[in-house]
């Protein structure tokens, strides 16, 4: 599945978002892949929670940002 950025950085979180919460299927059988294209993926006050078989990869090593908002507790973050 491959994400875009949008015209705006929480376009690209809402885009995100919506490509992962799609996936209604995935299995070790059925494996994903959610390639984000370069670009910031605004998340504002959600978090990405992936869901099992499914792979997420960017378009290379500072291309590609997912950030959110910062987060009260240590054992919860962005992804």
């Amino acid at each position: 599945v491959v994400v875009s950025p949008g015209a705006s950085a929480s376009a690209g979180g809402a885009n995100l978002l919506a490509a992962l919460a799609g996936i209604a299927d995935p299995s070790c059988a059925n494996p994903y892949l959610l390639k984000l294209e370069p670009g910031i993926y605004d998340l504002g006050d959600a978090r990405l929670d992936m869901k099992p078989c499914v792979d997420i990869e960017g378009s290379g090593e500072q291309t590609t940002t997912i950030q959110a908002n910062g987060r009260v507790s240590l054992l919860s973050g962005t992804v």
